[in-house]
């Protein structure tokens, strides 16, 4: 699959739709390495998106964020 868009050093792939579930790869404050399934759809594109993950997951590294539709 192809990048879509790179934000903030967050590879984004997939197009955008906030009726699919999203994958969110990223890094504990520890380094640990986890993958959750997110539903979101408040936000409108991929900005939105990062900006509200980045309020939840505040201290975590956010590597990667997968459409899954």
């Amino acid at each position: 699959m192809k990048t879509f868009k790179t934000i903030n050093n967050i590879d984004c792939y997939g197009k955008f739709d906030r009726e699919e579930c999203f994958s969110v790869s990223y890094n504990l404050p520890n380094g640990e390495g986890v993958e959750d399934y997110v539903e979101i759809n408040s936000c409108r594109n991929w900005t939105q998106l990062i900006k509200e993950l980045e309020i939840t997951l505040k201290g975590c590294e956010i590597l990667e964020i997968t459409c899954e539709g």
